[in-house]
């Protein structure tokens, strides 16, 4: 019979990552040595293979991800059935933020481009880092506003371009569908 303590160790092993993952995320390099170990100790591992949803658009927000490695891409449906590409994702990219923070439902789906792996932080973990006053806490604050901001500038740049076109370059984006 097994030990159940050696159980449970086998599944935090499995599950949750090290700090040397979060070495290669640029947004987390000003964080202590300290302050990524336990951040690494709140994330876990996931991994999905090409094709995969790993957001449903939609769905209630039960966290963030980080993405380590592959890529992701970012898909809103509209209500006429179109998808409409907001974003593609690599890594070091963090997804799922915006309903995690104010509790609404996704926005989008978000879906493995190629093998991904990616650490989950959890909704009530990503709160209370949110709202905590430790040097963890606050370098976290951090990496998450600049990657808001990131998105944003992204955003304002295809906004804007988008908004220059004349009605014939308009109609060249149109894609028709051969079916």
């Amino acid at each position: 019979m097994i030990d159940s303590c050696i159980i449970r160790k086998i599944i935090y092993i499995e599950e949750h990552m090290d700090a040397q993952h979060l070495e290669q995320i640029d947004l987390f390099s000003k964080l202590s040595t300290r302050a990524k170990n336990a951040l690494a100790g709140l994330l876990v591992l996931k991994n999905y293979e090409p094709g995969q949803t790993i957001v449903r658009q939609g769905t209630a927000s039960d966290g963030i991800f980080v993405l380590l490695s592959g890529d992701v891409q970012i898909v809103r449906v509209t209500e006429s059935g179109s998808q409409v590409v907001l974003n593609q994702m690599t890594s070091g990219g963090i997804f799922g933020t915006l309903s995690t923070i104010d509790g609404g439902t996704r926005g989008a789906d978000c879906v493995a481009k190629t093998s991904v792996q990616a650490a989950f932080l959890k909704r009530p973990d990503f709160i209370e880092l949110i709202q905590g006053s430790s040097t963890m806490a606050l370098g976290f604050q951090v990496a998450i506003i600049r990657s808001m901001f990131s998105d944003i500038r992204k955003t304002n740049d295809e906004l804007a371009t988008l908004s220059s076109l004349t009605p014939i370059e308009e109609i060249q984006l149109i894609e028709i569908d051969p079916s």
